[in-house]
């Protein structure tokens, strides 16, 4: 039943049947789903007069509704330029109800000025870029067949990193000369990357020709940090690089070597200079 607060006749009481019924502030207790209801009204007089009316209640929950975020996860890391976004929409909404949607990508979480700012079709999912490396914020809002705006999704962020670490290598250096017993071999390079603040590394001294003595059990690789000399009675004489390999936290990689050394036993020095 209807309580009497929300019923109100058009004129006053009397038996013409001009007479208005009017029924307001009503509210759906339980609907279909999203799209149309058909909503039933019966009135009846004192004397026994009835009537019945049914009309269409169209239930669209996308202005209050808005899409979910699915992919990339918040603060994931990519090694791609051109990201695959992913979107899904409230269970009680389908797809068919919804035009489209507009998808905003930008570097600050204002979205002040979004470097991405474009319609998507009625599809979950979409290819943008390519993107800059750095921090990005994204978020979506779905367009109905009314013509109606959700609000904004949560906005999410992510990283891009396309670029692989930088190794600088500066000591030793190509045609250099080391005898054991007289000098010192300074190992020198940095690793940095644009994203990563700290990307792992490896730093190996790699003999690349056997020359002079026997090797015995001196190695043909030495692992060494930056900064630290070390003794060149370490190494088999021979010609030597350094080797480093450096990755970010995406994976990309890059390995460099350093210019060729030659290391000498100090009696096969000797020996030449004789």
């Amino acid at each position: 039943p209807v309580p009497d607060s929300k019923v109100s006749l058009g004129w006053g009481d009397g038996t013409t049947e001009s007479q208005i019924l009017s029924v307001n502030g009503l509210s759906l207790a339980q609907s279909t789903g999203f799209g149309t209801n058909l909503v039933e009204f019966s009135a009846g007089d004192m004397s026994g007069n009835a009537g019945r009316v049914r009309f269409p209640v169209v239930v669209n929950l996308n202005p209050i509704t808005p899409p979910v975020l699915q992919s990339p996860p918040a603060g994931a890391r990519i090694a791609v330029a051109t990201p695959t976004l992913r979107w899904a929409l409230d269970s009680r909404i389908p797809l068919a109800a919804i035009e489209g949607f507009q998808v905003q990508v930008s570097t600050e979480a204002g979205f002040f000025s979004p470097a991405v700012d474009t319609a998507v079709p009625a599809a979950l999912s979409a290819i943008f870029g390519p993107l800059p490396d750095g921090a990005h914020f994204w978020r979506v809002r779905a367009r109905d067949n009314f013509g109606e705006y959700s609000p904004f999704s949560q906005a999410r962020s992510f990283t891009l990193d396309t670029t692989p670490p930088n190794v600088q290598i500066s000591s030793p250096s190509a045609g250099q000369v080391f005898v054991s017993g007289r000098d010192r071999i300074t190992i020198g390079y940095s690793v940095t990357d644009t994203q990563d603040p700290a990307p792992s590394y490896s730093a190996v001294l790699a003999q690349v020709e056997d020359r002079g003595a026997l090797r015995g059990d001196r190695p043909d690789g030495v692992s060494v940090s930056s900064g630290p000399s070390l003794d060149p009675l370490a190494l088999d004489d021979g010609i030597w690089e350094l080797h480093i390999s450096a990755t970010d936290f995406v994976q990309n990689s890059t390995v460099v070597a350093g210019g060729r050394f030659e290391v000498k036993r100090q009696a096969v020095a000797q020996a030449e200079l004789d």
